[in-house]
């Protein structure tokens, strides 16, 4: 009976560790444009992200890579790292 328990635990940590979720968040006022998030093999776009707002995606990686973000706020476009990403085979 332990054995089965400590295989079910494992099996549902290896299903829930298979999937990345990345969620962008604005947490000031002004409206955030052009934000391009590329990871784990994906490229995401974003066209405007207004204050307060967010989203979410959820994916598989398909490579192994870091992440990075970038967008742009009142004409300037910024850049931030975000992580490393590494499928599961």
């Amino acid at each position: 009976m332990k054995q089965i328990l400590i295989a079910i635990i494992v099996a549902v940590l290896l299903v829930g560790c298979a999937k990345n979720d990345l969620k962008s968040v604005n947490g000031g006022t002004n409206e955030w444009q052009q934000i391009r998030i590329k990871a784990g093999g994906h490229d995401f776009k974003i066209e405007r992200l207004e204050g307060g707002a967010s989203q979410a995606f959820q994916f598989l990686s398909k490579a192994e890579d870091g992440g990075v973000i970038s967008g742009n706020l009142n004409g300037k476009t910024f850049q931030s790292e975000i992580g490393s990403f590494i499928p599961w085979i």
